[in-house]
């Protein structure tokens, strides 16, 4: 008995529904693009590192879709598990939630970075001076982030500890 073909990921279904193309599994895939079974799984569940020029294409032309779209698609959302907040998330005031908000935009902005960066020098598109100046800004940024977190974290529980104590 012939295996199931397996189902693409949501957002390659979501891309081919987009443009149209009737690819709804890899053997679809499989049989468009000519790339071998192991090859395609691991580039659409981004186990590829770096994926050549020929794995980008056939794919791209598969979708309809030009190069830089489908790396966005593809290294945009990394898989992996949600995140959940730890337990007694919920005794945050407003402004430390503002302030955990604002660390985690900061290191998901990093995170993005990281990959965009990750992804030009792959394809030697990377501007080394422009791309470094950007990665130490944002470094910075997420410091002070990080660093405002920290001195309100301990201010509130010194007032906190002062006041308590009555």
């Amino acid at each position: 008995m012939p295996a199931v073909p397996k189902d693409l990921p949501a957002k390659y279904l979501a891309l081919a529904d987009e443009t149209g193309v009737d690819i709804r599994n890899q053997v679809d895939l499989e049989r468009v693009t000519g790339l071998a079974t192991s090859s395609l799984t691991n580039f659409l569940n981004g186990k590829t590192r770096n994926p050549t020029n020929e794995t980008w294409a056939a794919v791209s032309r598969a979708f309809k879709v030009s190069v830089d779209r489908l790396r966005s698609i593809r290294d945009d959302e990394p898989e992996g598990e949600s995140m959940t907040l730890p337990e007694g998330a919920h005794l945050l005031n407003p402004e430390q939630r503002r302030l955990v908000s604002k660390v985690i935009e900061e290191l998901v902005e990093k995170q993005r970075l990281t990959l965009e960066l990750a992804r030009q020098k792959s394809g030697g598109l990377r501007d080394s001076a422009g791309d470094d100046a950007k990665a130490r800004a944002r470094d910075a940024e997420f410091g002070d982030a990080a660093d405002s977190f920290e001195r309100d974290t301990k201010q509130r529980r010194n007032g906190d500890s002062s006041t308590g104590s009555s």
